[in-house]
Parts: structure tokens; sequence; C-alpha cells
């Protein structure tokens, strides 16, 4: 469908058969009658690929009336649909219609707007998606905004990335995904912003998940017969949920996540805060709640559990709501938490974390993706914090450190030693983390390595430690991509945006019988360089204030031979610039 022929007027339902593409170009309005389905056939392409400044627009023909939906059929190695930069109106308006069903098939979804705020903006069954940078506006109509069953289909995966969702209304979640379990693929969730719910942001039901980098706010029970929280599982038919939670904000919520009927969940250097059921009906809130107390209703089974290391929390109602030490494992290790934990754990401070800045709930009210990225200065941690260095492998505690498997034990620069043991983290078992759920633990399970951006190795355990030899005179660096519990190494094309290495902090390797600079201090304006000058060599002192063209190195003194070998100190004053850089060179330059 043509862009010179737009508008494209469609009078009846179209299908797109098993082998055939369809394709619209950028900028194409699409014009679809009363009740009129767009169908993509079991072995069909759809192809509605617009641009930022060419979008697609799907919308009814004429002034009134509804159309219906698009459907895209298939099955286990079906092909890939594309549908991006596009947005939708006057779709079919029933709350059990939506906009976009994905029943069997495989599509990549990207910037979609959805502006019919009265109908389900996507359906996802037994499928296999990317769903990114998506904007889901709150619903005016009782449905979740997004929604699965079945699973991910065999070969597929399932992936929601920087998106921006609204809330819902009454008995309803954000998303309602069911099915999928390791060792097959499982839902993923990468940097959404979930701005509000009065059931929960994620129901997992049944569901395994890998949970990173998400914004989760204002997430309390209005309207909901049982309690609401960012995330809940548990076990609607024989499979349970085991869900790894790492690097999201929560603020605002009633509880972070509900455990019932079985499930467990580990929760990784997430940064909690202002966790209160002010806001909302529920008699109480907390952080982890280990079953559900409906209204009216008798409670549910317990959770199985959780593992909590690394996070920060703070001003909470409470830790762990409906616990009972006989029926859950709750495990807290190495925690920043408000009040102390007398039950299973231990190295947790209770301190304030000291975050750049709590803020209001009036200044956390955002209309879009882009804004709400503000949290994470926000929660980042002030100098002094107890947080800082003291998290899993030695990251920082809390949710802002960077995404991805994490690299300690470089060496200090610069070394004149030629080896270095890295590891890289993190995996955990034990705890009671259940090893059906977790076959590989909760984290990441192996990874692969490159020294100063040369040949990939191949995948080692991740407990295993990366050891380097023979390293060169210079500055190195390593990258490594690790395979999280959902199977995806870190760096997988599939995660576009969130498709990341991890990097090591650089160190320089000094030759032990060349010159090399040992200490520099600064007094003022006066900068004193000490190194080991051997007997009989002449040297020169070189300094640069930026590494640039305009700043090549320049001679600023020689120093003659000394007669004995030993530590000499040179005295550079007036230091004036706020950054120098020095170099010791010989024989001495003319």
């Amino acid at each position: 469908w043509y862009a010179s022929n737009s508008p494209i007027v469609v009078c009846g339902s179209v299908t797109v058969n098993s082998g055939v593409t369809l394709t619209i170009q950028p900028g194409v309005t699409v014009q679809l009658g009363a009740g009129v389905n767009l169908n993509v056939a079991n072995g069909g392409i759809l192809l509605a690929q617009g641009t930022s400044n060419a979008p697609i627009h799907f919308t009814r023909s004429g002034a009134s009336g509804n159309w219906g939906s698009i459907t895209i059929n298939g099955s286990a190695g079906s092909p890939e649909s594309r549908i991006t930069w596009a947005d939708f109106q006057f779709n079919a308006a029933s709350t059990g219609t939506p906009a976009i069903e994905l029943q069997g098939g495989t599509a990549f979804l990207d910037y979609l707007t959805f502006r019919n705020t009265g109908a389900p903006y996507i359906h996802a069954d037994s499928a296999s998606f990317v769903i990114a940078h998506s904007y889901f506006p709150d619903a005016t109509a009782g449905f979740e905004l997004c929604h699965g069953t079945g699973g991910i289909k065999s070969g597929g995966h399932g992936i929601f990335y920087r998106n921006f969702f609204g809330s819902p209304i009454g008995y309803q979640d954000v998303v309602d995904f069911s099915g999928g379990n390791r060792p097959g693929p499982i839902v993923q969730f990468f940097e959404n912003v979930f701005t509000g719910s009065d059931d929960d942001a994620l129901d997992l039901d049944s569901t395994d998940a890998w949970v990173e980098g998400n914004i989760f706010l204002h997430i309390h029970k209005n309207g909901a017969p049982d309690s609401s929280s960012g995330v809940s599982g548990g076990s609607d038919n024989a499979s349970n949920s085991e869900i790894t939670i790492v690097r999201n904000l929560f603020f605002d919520c009633d509880q972070v996540a509900t455990a019932k009927q079985t499930n467990f969940y580990t929760l990784f250097n997430n940064t909690i805060v202002h966790m209160t059921h002010a806001g909302g009906l529920d008699s109480a809130g907390g952080v982890l709640n280990v079953r559900d107390t409906p209204d009216g209703g008798s409670p549910t089974s317990y959770g199985r559990g959780y593992y909590v290391e690394g996070n920060i929390i703070y001003d909470t109602e409470q830790l762990v709501r409906n616990y009972d030490a006989a029926q859950v494992t709750v495990t807290f290790s190495n925690n920043i938490l408000p009040t102390a934990w007398a039950g299973p754990g231990g190295a947790n401070v209770v301190a304030n974390p000291m975050l750049k800045h709590i803020p209001t709930l009036a200044e956390t009210v955002f209309t879009n993706w882009a804004q709400a990225q503000i949290m994470w200065d926000w929660f980042s941690l002030l100098p002094g914090s107890l947080a800082i260095g003291t998290g899993p492998n030695g990251t920082d505690r809390g949710a802002v450190v960077p995404m991805g498997a994490s690299i300690s034990g470089e060496p200090a620069s610069p070394t004149t030693n030629t080896f270095a043991t890295l590891q890289v983290g993190f995996s955990r078992t034990g705890n009671g983390i259940p090893a059906g759920g977790f076959p590989n633990g909760s984290g990441y399970y192996s990874y692969k390595w490159r020294l100063d951006g040369g040949v990939w190795s191949g995948e080692v355990p991740i407990n295993t430690p990366l050891n380097l030899n023979g390293l060169s005179v210079g500055t190195h660096r390593v990258e490594v991509s690790a395979r999280r519990d959902t199977t995806l190494l870190q760096d997988d094309a599939l995660l576009g945006d969130e498709a990341v290495l991890s990097q090591s902090r650089a160190w320089t390797v000094q030759s032990a019988t060349g010159p090399h600079i040992d200490t520099v201090d600064r007094e003022g304006t006066a900068v004193t360089i000490s190194f080991v000058a051997q007997a009989g060599q002449t040297y020169s002192v070189l300094a640069r204030d930026a590494f640039d063209g305009a700043h090549p190195w320049t001679k600023i003194a020689d120093i003659a031979a000394p007669g004995v070998s030993g530590t000499y100190r040179y005295t550079n004053s007036p230091a004036t610039p706020p950054a120098r850089f020095y170099q010791i060179v010989t024989p001495a330059q003319p």
C-alpha cells in the first residue's frame, strides 16, 4: 500500500495469506470500514514500518463506527511481522477485543501509540514478540493494557522494553501474562515505566520472568479484591512462578511483590522507597507479601519465599507482610534496610542510604517515558553512602548500577603485574531458591569475554574466575557478555536498546624496569610527582592538560642523570588547570 495512494480505504476485511507479504509504506493512512479486520494468516507477513517523520495511521473510514483489529496468526517457526511507528484509533470499542492480537504469531512492535482508550491494546497468546518504545495510555474502561496466555511459543521470545504504561481501572492489571517456565523461553521486562495500577503492574501467575531496570510507581489497591503489587505471581495451574527482579525502582506502592501458591522471587540491586498503603484501600502494606488476603475470602496458600540481596529499602511500613517463618523462607543478605531483620540472612545495615533526592508524590506524575528517567538521577547515591561499593560482586547496592553482569578484581592502576584475576557476577543458589525453577541458578550462569576488543572467548561458567596472564605494557580493559537465566546473552540483538556489554575498569601495566610515575600529590597549585630514577639515565617530564589535538605532550623539565638509583621528586608549580597529565620519558628529550 503506497504512500502515493494514501489514504488506503479498506471496505472489507483483508487476509494476508501464507507466503504473501503486505507492505504498508511510511506515511500511509489506512482507513478501515466498520467492523473491518486485517488478518495475517500463518505464514503471511505484514510489514507496516513507519518512521518518526512519517508514521502509519490506522483509523476508521467515515465519521462514525469502529473498525475491528489486526490479528497476526502463526505457529512455531512462522515468519515475523513488523509494525513500527504507527498509531491506532477507532479500533473495536470492546474490552474483549485488542487493537493487535497475536494468535501464535511472531511480531516486532515498536514505537506504537494507542488512542482508543476503551479497548485493550495488545494480546499476545502463545506467540513470539518484542514490544518496545510504545505508549499505552490510561484506560477508560475495564481491561488489562496488555494480556497474554499460553506462554511463549517454541523457539520464540517475549520481550517488553522501554514502554510507557498508564493505569488500568479497577480489578485489572497493567500486564497480565501467564505461561512459560525455564528452561524454555520466558517473558522479560526491561526499562519500562509503570505509572500506576489499582491491582498489579505485572501479574505473572504460572510464569517465570526476568524483570530488570523498570520503574514502578503508585501501585495501590483501589477496586481489586486482593492485594496490589508491582509484581505478583502464583500458580493458576500446575506451573509456578519463579521470577528474578533486578535493578528496578519502586516508589509509592502497597507492595513490591506478592508471592502466593508456592512461587519464589529473587531480588537483587533494587531501590525501594516509600512502600505504603496510603493512597489505596488495603489495610496494610509492606515490601514483600508472602500470601494474598482477598477481601471477604480465605487467604491463599503461602509463596515459597524470597531471596533478597544488595537492595536499598527505605521508608516502608514493614519488610514482610503476612510473614510466618514456619511457612515461608525469606532471606535478606547485604541490604540497606529501614529496620533490623531477625530472620535468615545477614550483613544487612540499618542506615539512611543517602539518596540524592526523595521526590514528593506530585514530582512522580509523568506523561512519557523520557520524563520518568529523572528517577535514576534522584535515586543515585550521594558521596559517603554506605551503599557505595558494598553490593554483590563489589557493585553499589541499589538499582543505580550498570546493566549486565558485574566485573570485579581489576588491579590497581598503574601496576607492574602482567597478570590479573577478575570475577564476573552474579549467580545465586541455595537460601531457598528452588533448583527446579532456577535450573542454572538465579542471575547469570555463563559468560564470554574479550580483552582490549580482541577475539571473544568461548562461554565459561559464571563462577569460573577470568585469569589473564602475560599482559603487555599498556592500558587494558575486559568486556563481558553474560547469559541470563532467561538463556539470552546480555548483548543479544533481540534486546535492541537493552543489548549491552559489561566493561571492566581500565588499568595500566607499566614496565617493571622502565620509568613510571609512582605517586602524584597536589597541594594548592603545586603538583609533586615521584618516580624511581636509575643511575646514569637522563629524564624529561612531559605534561598536557587534555587528551585532544589542541593539547600535545609538552616538555616542562629535564632531570639530569643521578649518581645513584633512587626515588626522585619533581614539583610542577604553578600547575593551575583543574586537570593535568604527566609522563616521564628517558633519555631526556632535546
